[in-house]
């Protein structure tokens, strides 16, 4: 997922929709009118067109949403997390140079799927490695 410093505040969210959008209507005006690839383009490929932008724009806004949600950012910044199973506190998973661990997931969505990286965290008690960013946006 990328968090570009233009992306970080909800202005830079509609800067940034407002970008996508005039490159999309740019392609769109490219294809109308006169011949296109050699032919006029048919009622279909203009369809495909819109439907691949909107698909595109929604993939982009939602998960836009869910970077921004300061709930999210807590949970990304956090040390310790209750474990879904036993409700122990657990640690926060780190590497070697004490960075903390993520994994990176996929998570199929209406509009697409979307890349997370999800902290990883241990229960010592469980001996397991969970993540709460499945419960946290309801997957």
């Amino acid at each position: 997922m990328s968090k570009a410093a233009s992306t970080d505040s909800w202005d830079g969210i509609r800067n940034e929709l407002l970008q996508m959008m005039d490159g999309m209507l740019e392609k769109i005006k490219q294809k109308t009118g006169r011949q296109y690839d050699g032919h006029f383009p048919t009622l279909t490929e203009r369809e495909e067109l819109v439907v691949s932008f909107g698909k595109e724009m929604g993939e982009y806004l939602l998960e836009k949403s869910i970077l921004m949600d300061p709930s999210l950012i807590e949970l990304l910044r956090t040390k310790e997390c209750d474990c879904p199973q036993c409700h122990t506190p657990s640690k926060r998973k780190e590497d070697a140079e004490k960075k903390a661990k993520e994994e990176s997931v996929m998570i199929n969505t209406a509009v697409g799927k979307l890349p997370f990286a999800a902290p990883i965290f241990r229960c010592q008690k469980c001996r397991r490695d969970f993540s709460p960013l499945a419960s946290f946006i309801g997957v």
